[in-house]
């Protein structure tokens, strides 16, 4: 599986902080690989690993603007 993020450069980059430094931005880190290309963000699902609905919802809350 794999989804894109589209947003203003200085929000990417508050997320890609959060996935480096973030408690649960790394758990995210831990099941999905992520590419930034300019203002844009690739997560694919690491191989054997599942969607944590919960830890989705907790890196959305955490990483608000």
């Amino acid at each position: 599986m794999t989804f894109t993020i589209s947003q203003q450069g200085n929000i990417i980059d508050e997320v890609i902080e959060h996935l480096q430094y973030g408690t649960m931005g790394m758990a995210i880190a831990r099941s999905w690989d992520y590419e930034r290309i300019g203002n844009k963000i690739t997560f694919t699902l690491k191989e054997g690993c599942s969607i944590d609905l919960e830890a989705m919802f907790w890196f959305g809350y955490f990483t608000k603007d």
